[in-house]
């Protein structure tokens, strides 16, 4: 008869085999294990030898949907607060964290801004304020110069300089100071400006804004843009014509030809000056010619708005009392005629003017 083995024995063999062959696998994952670890710590010791990150801002995953800013390379030649600037706020689309903007902004370098930071501090930047303050420290000497007020204050329109040329450097000025306060930059833009109709009508209306300020010298630059083409038009034809003997008309028919009667002054409800003063941006009055009288014999206490020169006062102007009297005979500017004038009463609306004949008393009665 076959006896089976005993459970003891046959159970005893089994179980140390086993536990050799337990003990053996246990070992090896250790040692695999182990030499993960390693290979770990020596890739963080080689990454943080290299990077100038700190391990928290290497460690923290780049989200998949993020794609790099498109930016101009920066080489260290242009304003370095400009190219911060329009890092950011493309960075303000994805995520503003100091592990993605750390990482993301030395791929917008290029050139010495590259080698600048090749060379930085292994584990030194912490955050991207202070790695952005760094870099402009380094770069500082390409930042441009930000002004200030006093610099603004110092502005002032060149002798022969266009008004177009002065509000351009001026408008460039303010917008390297976002901050300034609109009232400084208007006393700062009159202070700049030469005496003139522009500057005049500033005065007596004031800007409450820079932009409309600035839009209304825009109009001012087109009324003096298209001056300065007529009279270079007007000495292009005074060229053209040849040069020679004026022509003399006969003595007999200047003796036949009648003097042409001047108008009637016409009575004004206020000064010339406030009438100048009021209508100077409705674009009704022409430039006038210049003051004739010698820059040495003028009086310089006497001051014309009109001619935005010394040698007469703004009331005593006779060009700008000829053109206000022409425009209240052309019907613009009855507003400014005194009230006890009724209309059958206005003799100057029946002289003629200069140049025209004067209508006889019959053709009018018929």
């Amino acid at each position: 008869m076959h006896l089976p083995p005993e459970p003891d024995v046959v159970s005893l063999d089994s179980t140390n085999s086993v536990r050799e062959q337990l003990r053996q696998v246990n070992q090896r994952l250790d040692e695999v294990q182990r030499d993960f670890v390693r290979s770990k710590e020596e890739v963080r010791e080689t990454t943080k030898s290299g990077s100038p990150f700190a391990l928290e801002i290497l460690d923290k995953p780049i989200p998949s949907s993020f794609r790099l800013p498109a930016l101009e390379p920066y080489d260290g030649s242009i304003d370095l607060t400009e190219h911060v600037a329009a890092f950011r706020a493309q960075m303000a689309l994805y995520d503003t964290s100091d592990a993605l903007m750390c990482r993301t902004f030395p791929t917008t370098l290029c050139g010495t801004a590259r080698m600048w930071y090749n060379r930085m501090k292994p584990s030194s930047i912490l955050s991207f304020d202070q790695f952005a303050k760094e870099f402009e420290l380094n770069f500082i000497a390409s930042s441009c110069p930000r002004s200030t007020a006093a610099s603004l204050l110092g502005l002032t329109q060149g002798n022969d300089e266009p008004l177009a040329q002065f509000v351009n450097r001026f408008s460039a000025e303010v917008r390297k100071m976002p901050d300034i306060h609109p009232t400084l930059a208007i006393q700062a833009f009159l202070m700049g400006l030469r005496p003139s109709w522009f500057f005049w009508s500033l005065i007596e209306r004031p800007p409450s804004t820079v932009p409309e300020m600035l839009q209304r010298a825009s109009q001012y630059v087109v009324v003096e843009s298209l001056v300065v083409g007529k009279r270079e038009d007007h000495k292009k034809s005074r060229g053209d014509k040849p040069q020679g003997q004026p022509s003399r008309t006969p003595r007999r028919r200047d003796k036949l030809e009648l003097p042409t009667p001047r108008p009637l002054p016409i009575p004004l409800n206020s000064t010339r000056t406030e009438v100048f003063l009021q209508i100077l941006d409705e674009g009704l009055l022409k430039t006038p010619n210049p003051i004739r009288t010698k820059i040495g014999g003028r009086d310089k206490r006497r001051y014309c708005r009109f001619h935005c020169d010394y040698g007469h006062d703004t009331e005593e102007c006779n060009n700008l009392k000829n053109q206000i009297e022409d425009l209240i005979r052309q019907g613009l500017l009855h507003r400014f005629v005194r009230d006890r004038w009724t209309s059958e009463e206005r003799p100057w609306e029946t002289v003629p003017r200069p140049g025209k004949p004067t209508p006889s008393p019959q053709s009018k009665r018929g």
